[in-house]
């Protein structure tokens, strides 16, 4: 039996409310083992100087390396809280994945950006750190995202054919059968809904989908944002704020502009529940229960609408006994993993990448 490694993950991703951690043991790519987790949320003024960096903007560099320092401290935060937590020694952790926060993401022109300062946090945690992991992907021919489903491909292995859907800040879809894996991004989840709950309630999500589930959908409204034309590529496609952000709302809202905004807030829920059906309603049929993780997974009004509208269960992964906050930051432990062992992996049915790489780049401490 191969010796277990500890490794931790640290995801903070485009819904930008904070940092999940995890630590677990992993003895081969195959063999993880799940130990606890932590969450660290950012404060206000840090997400929104990370929602500022995702469109151009004055001193953007000095902001975005600034941002990085702050963005250490909650990592850094979460990491210590694992190790407390857990009775471990930094000295046990083999390494830190830590995937950092993306700002921007446009795989046609071969760019993707996530803060990190992986140099600073292995200095400050005292492990090694592996981190830009998409950039070798996009090296390779592909479009550095999504990473995740080939995670998932070994996390779910038991369950296959199986669907696992993550509700993130934007939605993505792995399908997973006997001797393939396929993955890609759907469109916008958490998002819009949060910018715009921001905007005019001065919440930081829709808890539990109230707000949004009080209003109506706006049929007009909706066919308006779903001719955006990332709906229409094939896979393997990702996306981002780059695509859809606060101005691209605002400019499909111009003829709309007597709709309340919880009904605007109920168009964008449907408009995901409509690009995650139409999606879903083209898998094989032997995929009968679609496994959801990711916040998205709380909204009840949007759980609601995926299950009243489908032939499938949409079913939390709560229900197999996984925290669905856990399963990204799981996935880039494991990433961690293959780096430091030197492990390629193949992604051409999921971004399109040429041939195998190995991912990530290595901070030692």
């Amino acid at each position: 039996m191969a010796m277990h490694q500890y490794f931790i993950g640290l995801m903070s991703g485009t819904s930008t409310d904070g940092v999940d951690g995890v630590v677990c043991k992993i003895s081969s790519p195959e063999d993880l083992e799940f130990l606890g987790h932590a969450y660290i949320p950012f404060n206000d003024s840090l997400r929104e100087r990370i929602l500022k960096l995702n469109t151009p903007s004055f001193d953007e560099i000095n902001s975005m390396h600034l941002v990085g320092m702050e963005l250490i401290k909650a990592y850094e935060k979460c990491v210590q809280k694992l190790l407390t937590e857990h009775n471990l020694q930094a000295e046990q952790i083999r390494a830190i994945g830590a995937h950092g926060q993306t700002v921007r993401h446009n795989p046609k022109i071969g760019l993707t950006l996530q803060i990190n300062n992986p140099a600073l946090l292995a200095e400050k945690t005292h492990i090694d750190v592996v981190s830009d992991f998409r950039n070798a992907d996009i090296a390779a021919g592909g479009e550095g995202a999504p990473l995740v489903p080939a995670f998932h491909k070994h996390f779910f292995k038991s369950r296959i054919p199986v669907a696992v859907l993550n509700l993130g800040g934007f939605a993505n879809i792995s399908v997973i059968e006997e001797n393939s894996v396929v993955g890609f991004d759907i469109g916008p989840c958490n998002a819009l809904m949060d910018l715009w709950i921001q905007m005019h309630k001065g919440q930081c999500f829709d808890k539990e989908g109230k707000w949004g589930g009080s209003g109506h959908c706006h049929n007009g409204l909706l066919n308006k944002l779903y001719t955006h034309p990332f709906f229409s590529l094939l896979p393997p496609k990702s996306t981002g704020r780059d695509d859809f952000n606060i101005y691209w709302l605002n400019e499909n809202l111009t003829n709309f502009k007597d709709l309340e905004p919880v009904d605007i807030m109920a168009t964008l829920r449907e408009l995901t529940v409509h690009s995650i059906l139409e999606c879903t309603e083209k898998l094989d049929s032997s995929i009968k229960t679609i496994y959801v993780c990711g916040g998205g997974v709380f909204n009840k009004a949007l759980m609601d609408g995926l299950n009243q509208n489908a032939d499938r269960q949409f079913i939390s992964v709560e229900e197999m006994g996984i925290n669905p906050m856990t399963v990204e930051a799981l996935a880039f432990a494991w990433l961690a993993y293959l780096n430091v062992n030197r492990i390629s992996l193949d992604l051409r049915e999921i971004t399109r990448a040429q041939r195998p790489k190995i991912l990530g780049s290595l901070y030692p401490y």
